[in-house]
């Protein structure tokens, strides 16, 4: 190879290699916004069309941009960002949904994933059908109607339960058990107080406890019978079969088969 070729592809290399850290850099930095007091921020400063005594702040992450009191700004310090490049081809864009929709996509190609939603959603603001745009925001096409994925479950049927999509049915299930959770807890605990007056309280008190746990019926208090006096001392034990054997329903029944077979 001769050394005019070399060259030359050296020259083409570093060329390629210094377009690419420009662009890196430009795609990581934004100008030094300065403040009184101390703190930065990185963005683009902008007047406020609506305060004179307040500026903006674009920046390359969020929606919406930042809002400070122009006074609170000691100094701007310029560094070449995409920014730059956004607020002219911002100035250039149509007002179309075509217009804001290719602006958005401009964003997504320069890593503005926030503000090419922006863009997408001014798209669908100029026409609600505009397919692209709603794709791009990750809708979905139900019949003839764009959906979020909220909607769309909504429109399946499904409901939110504590952070999930679950169908109605399932989502009273899990209610009903979360409230026979909740009284099961409550009847631990009352439980726990009975069996304390009638293992140490005076001998009144004891006859006193006994007696309210022989006037339990509630099916629901199968559970924590079980689990409060269910491997505790003899004595005990045998009040417990005696207060499940005046419990009405299946439950109690099941129950008192465990305990002969653990007897």
């Amino acid at each position: 190879m001769s050394q005019s070729l070399r060259g030359t592809r050296s020259w083409i290399v570093a060329l390629a290699f210094g377009v690419a850290l420009t662009l890196a850099l430009r795609a990581a930095r934004a100008d030094r916004i300065v403040l009184r007091g101390g703190g930065q921020v990185r963005g683009k400063l902008l007047p406020d069309p609506a305060r004179k005594d307040r500026v903006t702040v674009l920046t390359e992450t969020g929606k919406t941009p930042l809002s400070l009191e122009k006074s609170k700004v000691a100094e701007v310090i310029a560094e070449p960002s995409a920014l730059d490049d956004y607020l002219v081809e911002r100035k250039k864009a149509g007002e179309t949904a075509e217009a804001q929709y290719e602006l958005g996509l401009w964003c997504e190609r320069h890593k503005l994933a926030d503000l090419a939603e922006l863009h997408y959603a001014a798209a669908l603001a100029h026409d609600k059908s505009f397919g692209p745009a709603h794709q791009k925001l990750g809708h979905v096409l139900y019949g003839e109607r764009w959906l979020t994925p909220d909607e769309l479950r909504e429109a399946q049927g499904l409901v939110k339960y504590k952070g999930k999509w679950i169908t109605r049915e399932e989502k009273a299930e899990r209610e009903a058990q979360a409230s026979v959770s909740a009284e099961q807890a409550s009847w631990v605990r009352r439980l726990r107080q009975l069996r304390q007056a009638v293992a140490v309280g005076s001998e009144a008190r004891a006859r006193e406890a006994e007696s309210q746990l022989l006037e339990i019926r509630d099916p629901v208090a199968v559970k924590p019978l079980m689990r409060v006096f269910g491997e505790d001392v003899d004595p005990l034990r045998l009040l417990l079969d005696r207060v499940l054997g005046v419990i009405p329903g299946p439950e109690a029944a099941a129950a008192l088969v465990t305990r002969i077979l653990y007897e």
